[in-house]
């Protein structure tokens, strides 16, 4: 397609997000959450529930498990495991994963965009002599022209809002899409600086643009759409709006831009390596297209509801401030001033002749029903945790309205723990994806200059050499988001070895098939020298209990698939 038929495309991509997405609500649902009108009065369901509902899925630290799918790369397996724990730490992937998070809370979805070397597409063919990446992050003169997360020769990974990404109809998984466009903003002199775009870029906004560009989806500014009511001075207009497409037809990447007429950028897309370089996040159940409706949206309900319950709580609590009649002239009025500032032990007089006591002043019996609307703020609260899918014991609170017996707690607690299991799984898939990403730019583009520290299964250090044709490979990556101490392939054999101790006092267990199981457990091939092929004379009558370790002083044999002795642990 030409450029201009390009920028239709993208045009009606971004009425498909309107419709689907909803997007016409999305900047509402965001000033509920951060910013609350002075005027409103109850507390921040959306905001509370969202931190609730983020602080469960993504504050334990993360830690990647790495398991070979072919049993010749145990030891790779290792290298790997070590390679992605560092990265993640060293990418940052924990703070771009909450923002992504964030962004589903809010609008449904969002996506992690995966890269390497520069930030605006990585070209392999200007790479550094001697280098595994490029200074394309920097002009002729040594100047900074990318400051985001584009780092010579590394991989890198940034959360990217909803707001700019465009598919086309009908798309419902992104990774199926035949094409993506992610909106970049970029000053015109970082784009000409750039070796890697041709052409000469229009500046149509400015950053009050851009930053307003998020608030309403019929911006004057929007691709296709004239340009000339741009709120912005002239002066102040120093950015162009690029629309970043990445064809997954031809395998190849295309920039063209808002009020341009051809391509800054064509070519081969180095990113695209078993797919899109986007791992897309979703909380949401999806019918018939990719764009969802967060939870944020659904809880828009139940915060009105509690700023009027609060609103009308604050009411009654005023008018309930005792009140009285009193006979004029009764009271002199430095007596009455006394009395109205409400001085503990304060004595007021009152004028003679003016009859008893009951017929100077008279109090009135407030009416407060504030009670009544405390159950039902605890009501709008029930209904706002059941639309994330968390208890109150999960929110942080504790159920306080009645008596539980133990089983109604626990039929309680593994309905809500099923419904987060699944939260759960996706915060995994997602990590997991963005990191099997990044192992395919390691795996193409890094040589095998990298070093990396390995913790063995016996707590010992060793630094490794990370020589991608060595570990290339298919492996299945799982996450660990418990607080306990990460899962880690030395944990795994520490486990298994002191398995192996109670174990191996029972005569009841066949001594072979449990050296089996302590061999699987240590990744290191070299434990088989530890086993002998045949059982010496004097020790086969030796019972496996006797030897501290567990292990026989004379080694032992193991069973192959057809049962026959070997000297293999595998």
């Amino acid at each position: 397609m030409k450029p201009k038929e390009w920028i239709e495309q993208i045009h009606k991509g971004l009425e498909f997000r309107r419709i689907y997405g909803q997007e016409d609500d999305w900047y509402g649902t965001e000033k509920l959450f951060f910013e609350r009108d002075v005027q409103v009065f109850g507390p921040n369901l959306i905001q509370s529930t969202g931190d609730a509902l983020l602080s469960d899925l993504t504050v334990p630290n993360p830690r990647i498990l790495v398991t070979p799918r072919n049993g010749e790369m145990m030891v790779s397996a290792e290298i790997l495991e070590a390679l992605d724990n560092y990265l993640l730490e060293r990418l940052r992937l924990r703070e771009s994963v909450e923002d992504c998070f964030l962004w589903v809370f809010l609008w449904g979805w969002s996506c992690a965009k995966i890269g390497y070397d520069s930030e605006f597409g990585f070209d392999y063919k200007g790479m550094a002599p001697g280098m595994d990446g490029t200074l394309s992050q920097f002009d002729k003169k040594g100047r900074r022209i990318e400051t985001g997360p584009g780092e010579t020769g590394m991989p890198w990974v940034i959360p990217v809002m909803p707001h700019d990404i465009v598919v086309p109809w009908g798309t419902r998984k992104l990774r199926n899409a035949p094409w993506v466009a992610h909106r970049i903003v970029r000053h015109v002199d970082d784009i000409k600086a750039d070796m890697k775009y041709k052409g000469t870029p229009i500046a149509t906004m400015s950053m009050k643009d851009f930053m307003e560009s998020y608030q309403t989806t019929m911006k004057p500014y929007r691709t296709a759409v004239d340009l000339s009511g741009s709120t912005s001075s002239s002066e102040e207009v120093f950015f162009a709006e690029l629309w970043e497409i990445h064809d997954q037809e031809d395998g190849k990447v295309r920039v063209v831009q808002t009020g341009g007429d051809g391509f800054l950028r064509e070519e081969e897309d180095s990113g695209q390596i078993n797919g899109l370089p986007f791992v897309e996040l979703s909380e949401g159940m999806r019918t018939s297209a990719m764009w969802t409706t967060g939870s944020a949206r659904y809880l828009r309900q139940s915060q009105e509801e509690m700023d009027d319950i609060s609103q009308t709580a604050q009411i009654q609590r005023r008018i309930s401030v005792i009140q009285f009649l009193y006979r004029k002239g009764a009271i002199a009025k430095e007596e009455f001033d006394k009395f109205m500032r409400m001085q503990i032990g304060a004595g007021i007089a009152v004028e003679e002749g003016v009859g008893s006591l009951d017929e100077v002043i008279k109090a009135l019996t407030p009416v407060n029903n504030n009670n009544a609307l405390y159950v039902d703020a605890d009501f709008v609260r029930r209904n706002a945790k059941e639309v994330v899918g968390m208890s109150s014991n999960q929110m942080g609170e504790f159920d306080k309205s009645t008596r539980r017996t133990a089983t109604e707690v626990q039929t309680v607690s593994q309905a809500a723990s099923t419904r987060m299991s699944r939260k759960h799984a996706m915060m995994g898939g997602f990590y997991g994806e963005i990191i099997r990403k990044v192992n395919q730019l390691v795996f193409t583009f890094w040589d095998d200059s990298h070093m990396v520290r390995v913790t063995d299964p016996w707590g010992g250090e060793k630094w490794e050499k990370v020589d991608p044709e060595r570990i290339k490979g298919e492996y299945d990556y799982s996450v660990s988001f418990s607080s306990e101490p990460p899962v880690s392939e030395g944990s795994d054999f520490a486990k298994s070895l002191q398995a192996f101790q109670i174990l191996a006092a029972d005569p009841m267990v066949d001594p072979v098939a449990l050296r089996g199981v302590l061999a699987r457990a240590f990744r290191d091939p070299s434990i088989k020298k530890v086993f002998l092929k045949e059982r010496p004379m004097e020790s086969q009558n030796a019972p496996i209990s006797g030897q501290m370790s567990g292990m026989p002083a004379g080694g032992g044999s193991l069973p192959t698939q057809n049962g026959e002795a070997s000297g293999s642990m595998l």
